[in-house]
C-alpha cells in the first residue's frame, strides 16, 4: 500500500479550498471537508423540495397572499401579496445559497 505524498494531499485541499490551515493533520481535514460536503447536502436537497413544491403550488394555481417583511440593519426587504408558490421558491432559493458549500484553505 502506497501512503499519498503530502504535498498531493495538500494540492487536494487547496482545490477544495477548505477553511483550515494548511498544516492541519489530513484527518481532521477530512472530517471538516466530509461534515461541511454533507452540511451542504442537506441543505441542497431542502432547497430543491421547497423550490418543486412551489412549482407545483405555481402549476396548479394555489391562491394566498403572503406579506414577507424584513429588515436587518440597513438593508430592508418586502414580499407583498405573493403566491405561497413564489414564497415557497424563493425560501428554497435562499436555503440553497445560504447552504452552499463553504470550504477555503488558509495557507500560512
Amino acid at each position: 500500500m502506497s501512503e499519498k505524498s503530502p504535498s498531493l494531499e495538500a494540492e487536494q485541499c487547496e482545490s477544495l479550498e477548505a477553511e483550515f490551515p494548511m498544516d492541519t493533520d489530513p484527518k481532521t481535514a477530512e472530517l471538516i471537508i466530509k461534515s461541511e460536503e454533507s452540511q451542504a447536502k442537506s441543505g441542497r436537497i431542502i432547497g430543491f423540495i421547497c423550490v418543486f413544491l412551489g412549482a407545483i403550488l405555481l402549476i396548479l394555481d394555489i391562491a394566498g397572499i403572503v406579506n414577507f417583511n424584513i429588515q436587518i440593519g440597513a438593508f430592508n426587504s418586502s414580499l407583498s401579496n405573493a403566491t405561497p408558490g413564489v414564497f415557497l421558491i424563493l425560501i428554497g432559493f435562499l436555503v440553497i445559497w445560504v447552504t452552499k458549500l463553504k470550504i477555503k484553505v488558509i495557507k500560512s
